[in-house]
């Protein structure tokens, strides 16, 4: 198997170092300073690695991109039915994991700023789509066909929603938001099966969505 260089490792790890400085301190986590006290080295090792500010942006939203995906793959190939793949994507979106008050405002720092950066747009657009076709793909064996795309978009819209409204809230909205979307899906797939919520996921606050099934 082939190493990993050792540069492209360091890279990794500064792009690590530049998401958890935006967590810390926002935007102004992009500052070369912040990163370099988070990644434990000089301004000088920013400077060799990454060329500018967007660079570094793009940076941290590729970290995030890139740890959220494995987990949703790894989920995804672990579901056994197409209403648990379907759930699974859902609630790893508003797991504890990545749905914290302090992530999420991450998440919109380096969205709303990305707005001038294209390459942090791109970025976005990837996982918007990426997201938008796992639903679609978990949905195709539950709904009509031409129903499929617009129910994805609806789910991901909701998902979308919830991480904006949380980066404003200081309590978690997890649960509330998750059976919201347990309660879309009882009414717009009937053949979700609804077994599959509360089995995958611990939700925080006792609003677990099986609460809400009918």
């Amino acid at each position: 198997m082939a190493r990993i260089p050792i540069k492209d490792i360091r890279r990794l790890e500064l792009e690590k170092a530049a998401y958890d400085a935006i967590n810390a301190y926002g935007f102004t986590g992009l500052a070369l300073e912040k990163v370099a006290q988070q990644a434990g080295t000089v301004k000088g090792t920013i400077h060799h690695y990454f060329q500018n500010k967007e660079d570094l942006m793009e940076s941290a939203a590729r970290h995030a991109n890139r740890e959220f995906s494995q987990i949703a793959l790894e989920r995804i190939k672990a579901a056994k039915s197409s209403s648990e793949r379907l759930w699974s994507i859902v609630a790893l979106n508003l797991s504890p994991q990545f749905f914290e008050p302090f992530l999420t405002r991450a998440y919109v720092v380096i969205l709303a700023n990305g707005i001038r950066y294209k390459g942090v747009l791109r970025i976005y657009d990837a996982t918007h789509a990426r997201s938008v076709s796992n639903l679609a793909f978990a949905l195709r064996s539950l709904a009509k066909r031409e129903d499929v795309k617009p129910i994805a978009n609806t789910i991901w819209t909701m998902i979308e929603g919830a991480w904006l409204l949380q980066a404003t809230r200081k309590h978690n909205i997890a649960g509330a938001t998750l059976a919201q979307l347990a309660d879309y899906l009882s009414r717009a797939v009937p053949s979700f099966d609804s077994s599959v919520i509360g089995a995958l996921d611990h939700f925080p606050e006792g609003s677990s969505p099986s609460n809400n099934r009918t």
